[in-house]
């Protein structure tokens, strides 16, 4: 099992880089999600280039290949009524938890003393995500916010993650629609299987929101919470994009705490490598 965040923090490695997309970009290929050997080779390319404190593999990703690779899954998803229906369907396929678990022993073996994040869409996104995949348009806004459908969804996801108990995960990072983190505690505790899920296999658990404007709820459930404007109320990663990469940012940031870094598919990789030198000194880490 690799370190956790809190302990990476604690030794200065706290510079978390989403790269996926802008090395994909970069290199002039899609990101591999379903093919272990070439995941591989791309992934050590990537972290050879941008050499992130924490490995974390998107979940959201791997599925929409799956989907898109497998157009009959969408099909199986509609083949029910019932609202949660097609993510329950997707999250049983074998097809998905292999391809999860094949690229979760690259991210260990690659990395083994690093935290390894496993990234899911929040049960409200997975359950709006594949709705809409079956049925060819968004829930109604009713369906969406039902508090018992997306409790519905956490249960299906927590026996989703039973999967990957074994896989060296340390951090499980929840996925927010930008904007949509849960205003209140009732909307955070019907994420309350994913959580003991989590706990139970002593996972950190991490929120991540990249378009709220407040800090989200964290409960008594939340290690971390990652916005633009992070509190500090306890472990949290602020957000650098866009404004960042184009000079506008800077990248102070409290003791004890992270930098989240989701580098644009169109930043200029001078630019890049140059903006992530500078982080690193602020954090006092720049090999």
């Amino acid at each position: 099992m690799g370190n956790t965040l809190r302990q990476a923090i604690a030794e200065g490695r706290s510079v978390w880089i989403d790269g996926y997309q802008y090395c994909a970009a970069l290199f002039g290929t899609s990101v591999p999600w379903l093919d272990q050997a070439a995941f591989s080779a791309f992934h050590s390319k990537m972290q050879g280039l941008l050499r992130s404190d924490v490995v974390a593999l998107p979940v959201e990703e791997v599925a929409a290949a799956l989907l898109v690779s497998e157009p009959g899954l969408a099909k199986e998803m509609a083949a029910k009524a019932r609202a949660a229906y097609p993510l329950r369907r997707l999250l049983e396929d074998e097809r998905l938890r292999a391809a999860v678990t094949s690229l979760l022993v690259v991210l260990r073996a690659a990395s083994a003393s690093s935290p390894l994040a496993l990234v899911i869409p929040s049960p409200r996104r997975w359950f709006a995500l594949t709705y809409e995949a079956a049925r060819g348009e968004p829930p109604s806004e009713d369906i969406a916010r039902d508090i018992d459908e997306i409790d519905g969804a956490s249960v299906y996801v927590a026996d989703f993650l039973r999967v990957f108990a074994e896989s060296g995960v340390d951090i499980l990072l929840i996925a927010q629609t930008p904007g949509e983190a849960p205003a209140d505690v009732e909307m955070l505790e019907a994420y309350q299987s994913v959580f003991n899920a989590a706990r139970h296999y002593r996972w950190e658990i991490g929120l991540l929101d990249t378009g709220a404007t407040v800090p989200p709820q964290r409960g008594e459930y939340l290690d971390a919470v990652i916005t633009h404007a992070p509190d500090d109320s306890g472990m949290a990663g602020r957000v650098l994009d866009e404004a960042f990469f184009d000079g506008r940012a800077e990248p102070a940031l409290g003791t004890g705490c992270f930098h989240y870094v989701v580098v644009p598919p169109q930043a200029r990789p001078e630019g890049v490598l140059e903006r992530l030198s500078e982080l690193r000194a602020h954090t006092g880490n720049p090999a």
